[in-house]
């Protein structure tokens, strides 16, 4: 395998960084601006095809700006990454183990935010 298929990311993943980059946006991004976010290698027309199959998916909005456009994650785009992350652990060779995994790669902060909703969830008042 070459080195450059080696560094690929996986299907679904770009697009998954790129929603969490305008997620994590507090205004709606150029193109220019997301390709920052998420990989300066990436090309600007790389980005913008990206950005554009998001919208036509419904998990990205785009309104026009001076001469181009700017993007926002839509409404529904973390119940459709989360569903997508359900489809994970229905392929994957263990749901624990998946999980396990998962747990391992969030910061503090989120792990704090899991466990509060998590404890929310299993005492309902």
């Amino acid at each position: 395998m070459s080195g450059q298929r080696a560094n690929r990311r996986a299907h679904g993943e770009l697009e998954a960084e790129v929603i969490a980059a305008l997620a994590a946006a507090s205004r709606p991004a150029t193109v220019q601006e997301v390709q920052r976010s998420v990989d300066t290698e990436l090309s600007y027309n790389a980005v913008h095809t990206i950005l554009n199959r998001l919208v036509d998916k419904g998990l990205v909005d785009r309104a026009p700006a001076g001469r181009g456009h700017v993007y926002q994650s839509s409404l529904g785009a973390a119940d459709v990454v989360a569903a997508h992350m359900g489809a994970l652990l229905d392929r994957g060779p263990s749901r624990t183990a998946v999980l396990r995994s998962f747990l391992g790669t969030l910061r503090g902060e989120d792990e704090d935010q899991l466990r509060i909703w998590l404890n929310q969830r299993a005492d309902p008042e």
